[in-house]
């Protein structure tokens, strides 16, 4: 998991929420708390689930700003109630199989403490590129914005230039969403 975190440059310190269980804590985009953990078995979430509270203190020192850091009676400030607090368990298929997706459901729909993310992969990659597009959505947008700044003018001239819109005398909404539609058309031909 520690490699996961250097790749994607994520700050991260590790905590021991008991005995038996070490997670992961990190203050990801500084608007989400994530509490990552390995599982093998789906009931393990919910267990970890009732140490959270109980480690609110370890989890408010993860947060680096220090009016946030202040914790009264070890309870996280209500500041950081507005975050999202997010229990991320990461499941390698290989070593049990896949978790039934109906309890994988269940467990995600259930908000009590935190909101619960389950990623089950079968290589680093998977893990690497699953946990990416679940908790940083912004860069597969901009992944897909580079491709299209890519994209240079004089392409588009080339694959507008069959487009004829300018026989229309007025031009309605309807008519700029029909070429729009084209160009769109057209570039996936492109690719």
């Amino acid at each position: 998991m520690e490699e996961l975190f250097n790749t994607l440059k994520i700050n991260y310190r590790r905590i021991k929420l008991n005995d038996d269980i070490t997670g992961y804590l990190t203050n990801a985009n500084k608007d989400k708390i994530l509490i990552c953990v390995e599982v093998t078995s789906i009931e393990e979430l919910t267990t970890i689930t009732n140490f959270i509270p109980q480690n609110s203190k370890k989890i408010a020192e993860v947060l680096d700003q220090d009016r946030d850091k202040e914790v009264v009676d070890n309870k996280i400030p209500i500041s950081r109630f507005l975050w999202d607090m997010y229990l991320v368990g990461f499941h390698k298929i290989t070593e049990t199989g896949p978790f039934d997706p109906i309890k994988v459901s269940d467990i995600q729909r259930d908000r009590f403490v935190a909101r619960k993310i389950i990623i089950e992969y079968t290589s680093y990659e998977e893990l690497l590129e699953e946990f990416r597009k679940t908790i940083f959505p912004h860069t597969e947008l901009d992944m897909c914005l580079e491709k299209i700044e890519k994209v240079n003018s004089e392409m588009i001239s080339e694959i507008i230039k069959d487009v004829d819109i300018n026989e229309k005398e007025h031009i309605e909404s309807v008519d700029i969403f029909d070429f729009l539609d084209e160009i769109a058309k057209a570039l996936e031909k492109g690719d």
